[in-house]
């Protein structure tokens, strides 16, 4: 995981992002939450894990 891209499961449309050492979530078009309750939350070595198996992908950079 990069901080400042975007990741996205490829199974709905939640978001994340490593920003400042905190990963935060979001669905498009919300804005960005600390993960963590009541937010969904995953560690940064869970998404590592999703992204290696092709589960999550690259969404967009954070350069909007």
């Amino acid at each position: 995981m990069m901080p400042g891209v975007i990741y996205g499961s490829i199974n709905n449309d939640r978001q994340w992002i490593l920003h400042n050492g905190i990963i935060k979530t979001r669905v498009p078009g919300d804005i960005w939450r600390d993960a963590g309750w009541p937010q969904p939350t995953m560690k940064e070595s869970d998404i590592d894990y999703y992204i290696a198996t092709g589960e999550m992908k690259e969404a967009r950079s954070n350069g909007e």
